[in-house]
């Protein structure tokens, strides 16, 4: 029996403990942070920082290493930001540390200070316009730069066209408007070889934007909407993500180092993460304030950026998550296959508490990494979903996803788009649209596989668009297709219907097989009709001469040479191999024989196809310090040839390739530049021309590398090197008939086709065996004949 006394001390025992509880820290009232693992958000592609070397010096290796490693001690960023100098003569002070960096995987954005000054309304690096009729020199400018980089092992992710057009400054810099900048990308961007950023406003000004990406022309030039947050701007972009754009924060700085203003910086990683924005960049990665003190070592505010680089590495992917569960604490989470990662802040003075409940998986224990005012990313060991957070605290945890759904994507099996089924977009390429796959976890991604050759299969990707391309003409390629789920079991559906498609016949142009390459080595490509051009450019106070080059221990024969010389000569030169030559040639290498060495010497080569060999003519043309421009005689063409000049100047600086001529290789060394350039004919006479914006003297030469006759080929071998062998040419002589019969008898009715020799092509659909459905196609072809020293022939070409 309870007394009065009794209750009485029941009721204070109780209005204690209701006190206590309202007096308890927060730390014992767990919030939770709802973490959904199939509600993707953005794809992260990294965080880093500036490396600046005309203003502050370069990072040096270990410092490079110090930034962009992932080891004990280093940051793990993975994104290198660097300037785009007017001058190119400060170009190559970007390149070390590119490629330090690269090699640790990261990827190099650049961003213009400035337009040279010549090509400005005010003449002058500070302020004033790009003049409108520079908007071509500009073009080839940031052109220049990005094939410099590439050409060096440090190629470009993405360039933009100018940091900071909208704001007037007193140091580099260049006004632009949003109608200046969408006419630029409509009319002249198309020639930049990368990803194109815009529009870099100080303040991630979507005024400033929302014009170019509402112009279907100007839009379609540029990939990346970039931004700074100074005074503002750190919000979604809707309308950049619905055109499909990334958005980089690509700079912002703050000058105070306590460690609040430190631990700031990570919750200003988290609202631009939670601002669906792809990348981070800060300012210097080397000083003060910065990641990186000036003696190279981590500072707090580069431990708090690497909570974020070093574990949500490019590729991952941000998932839905209470963005902040309790008053100041902050939470994002991404993953990666069966990685999950967890980034909280605590800003709070005194600890906090955070459940991680998670659905569409499940994570058995985390590694929690931790950065407070005294310790530095400390492993903190495994842990479970409810966490302490220490005070001021930025915390990272890291587990495996298990459990979750088992049930593939629908349709399944996978099925072809309407009208999506294989189709040939030219002699090399075949493109083809999967139908649109559903899923509870989402994004979906699609794998086409070609039955008939493994490499033109694509890799698992979200598109449902693919096209293989590097394939031979003439050429008959089977695929199918399947999808996959995004959860922890990434669920595949079956196989879609095998569909084929034919590539177009070979073009008979004289074309460029691979891009112009610079140096000593250029790898033999599978063509037809090859032939391998090869430019030395040289200068040197005397006389020189190139007497001699080989390529794989194979002699290339001169096609024409030119020289200016006065005290110090300007000399260029050009040879070619045929296809018999290339065939023999033992490696990859060239080896240049000079009378004299030159002291300044640059190298660049290229690959073409349909070529006749037999037929070469050229001119060179020289000119002394009166003229930027110089140009050989006109030379005579025929319809899909190809015209090859070069050139040669005494000075640094840039050349541009007059008359319609393309830039092939462009090389600035101490004290000159060599360019090359090409031009598909049209039977009518061509002029090779350029213009350095330096005049010194030049030498230039240019020369016509013919087309082989349309379907000119020699022999059965030829036929089938040029992508035209007949499907049902089971034995290649180029006749289908009982030789071909007896092959197909070899494998009939063999249920194991699907190894890489496919039966010896014979499974024509392909399903894995070889039976009447094959038999039926090989006889359509029966008794053709492809055979080009017939004359009973009537081949297919």
């Amino acid at each position: 029996m309870i007394n009065g006394k009794q209750i009485h001390s029941y009721r204070f025992i109780a209005m204690a403990i209701f006190t206590f509880c309202l007096i308890l820290p927060q730390a014992a009232m767990a919030a939770t942070a709802n973490i959904d693992l199939s509600t993707p958000r953005q794809t992260i592609r990294g965080f880093g920082g500036m490396n600046f070397p005309r203003w502050i010096g370069t990072l040096t290796n270990d410092q490079v290493d110090t930034a962009f490693g992932n080891g004990p001690g280093q940051i793990g960023f993975t994104i290198l930001r660097i300037d785009v100098p007017h001058n190119n003569a400060n170009w190559s002070g970007e390149i070390s540390a590119a490629v330090r960096a690269k090699s640790h995987g990261a990827i190099v954005v650049a961003s213009p200070w400035s337009p040279p000054a010549s090509m400005k309304t005010n003449n002058d690096l500070i302020g004033g316009e790009l003049r409108t009729d520079a908007y071509d020199d500009y073009a080839d400018h940031l052109t220049d730069f990005a094939n410099y980089m590439s050409s060096n092992g440090a190629s470009l992710y993405a360039i933009s066209l100018q940091n900071e057009p909208d704001i007037a400054v007193s140091y580099e810099s260049c006004d632009w408007t949003s109608t200046q900048m969408r006419n630029f990308l409509t009319n002249n961007a198309s020639v930049i070889p990368t990803r194109v950023m815009v529009a870099e406003s100080f303040n991630f000004n979507q005024s400033f934007t929302d014009p170019i990406l509402n112009d279907s022309a100007a839009e379609a030039q540029m990939e990346i909407i970039a931004g700074h947050i100074y005074g503002g701007g750190l919000s979604d972009y809707p309308l950049a993500r619905n055109k499909g754009k990334d958005i980089f924060m690509t700079e912002h700085l703050v000058l105070e180092t306590d460690w609040v203003d430190n631990l700031a910086t990570g919750k200003e990683i988290h609202d631009c993460m939670v601002a669906n924005m792809n990348a981070y960049i800060w300012w210097y990665i080397r000083r003060s304030y910065g990641p990186m003190d000036e003696d190279g070592n981590v500072t707090k505010r580069g431990y708090v950026m690497s909570h974020f680089a070093k574990f949500v590495r490019p590729g991952y992917t941000r998932v839905d998550a209470t963005a902040s569960p309790s008053s100041g604490v902050y939470v994002t989470a991404y993953k990666s296959g069966d990685s999950l990662v967890i980034v909280a802040i605590n800003q709070n003075s005194s600890s906090s508490s955070v459940t991680f409940s998670l659905s569409g998986g499940s994570v058995d224990s985390y590694t929690k990494y931790e950065t407070t005012s005294d310790n530095n990313l400390s492993n903190m060991g495994s842990v479970g979903s409810t966490n302490t957070l220490a005070a001021n605290s930025i915390n990272t945890f890291v587990g495996t996803i298990g459990g979750g759904e088992t049930t593939p994507p629908t349709p399944d099996p996978m099925q072809w788009a309407s009208g999506g089924e294989p189709a040939a977009t030219g002699s090399t390429s075949i493109i083809m649209t999967a139908e649109t796959a559903s899923d509870d976890s989402p994004p979906v991604s699609y794998y086409f596989e070609c039955t008939t050759d493994g490499s033109a299969s694509s890799t698992w990707q979200t598109s449902l668009t693919y096209e293989a391309q590097d394939l031979t003409p003439s050429t008959s390629y089977t695929f199918r297709v399947r999808a996959r789920d995004d959860s922890p079991a990434q669920n595949e559906t079956e196989w879609s219907g095998t569909a084929s498609a034919t590539t177009d016949p070979p073009s008979t142009d004289v074309e460029l097989v691979t891009p112009w390459q610079t140096g000593l080595t250029n790898e033999k490509p599978s063509a037809t009709n090859r032939a391998l051009i090869f430019v030395a450019h040289g200068e040197m106070d005397g006389v020189m001469d190139l007497t001699d080059v080989t390529y794989g221990g194979q002699s290339m024969n001169k096609v024409v040479e030119g020289n200016y010389s006065a005290t110090i000569e300007a000399y260029v030169a050009a040879y070619i191999l045929d296809e018999a030559g290339i065939t023999a040639a033992t490696n990859d290498t060239f080896n240049p024989t000079w009378d004299t060495e030159p002291a300044e010497i640059k190298y660049a080569s290229v690959f073409l196809s349909n070529v006749n060999q037999a037929d070469l003519t050229g001119d060179s043309a020289t000119a002394g310090g009166t003229s930027s421009t110089i140009l050989t005689s006109s030379l005579t063409t025929n319809n899909g040839d190809m015209v090859i000049d070069a050139a040669t100047c005494g000075n640094t600086g840039t050349y541009t390739l007059n008359n319609g001529f393309t830039q092939g290789s462009h090389q600035s060394s101490a004290s000159s530049t060599g360019v090359t350039g090409y031009k598909s004919a049209t039977a009518i006479d061509e002029t090779p021309s350029v213009t350095h914006n330096s005049v010194n003297r030049q030498v230039i030469i240019g020369f016509v590398v013919q087309a082989a006759e349309a379907n000119g080929f020699e022999n059965c071998s030829q036929v089938q090197s040029g992508g035209y062998r007949l499907a049902s040419d089971l034995n290649e002589d180029c006749y289908v008939n009982l030789g071909d019969l007896e092959v197909l008898t070899y494998y009939w009715l063999d249920t194991d086709c699907s190894e890489p020799d496919n039966c010896e092509h014979s499974d024509f659909e392909p399903d894995s065996d070889v039976d009447f459905a094959d038999f039926s196609d090989f006889a359509m072809q029966w008794m053709q004949c492809n055979n080009p020293t017939d004359s009973g022939c009537t081949p297919n070409w």
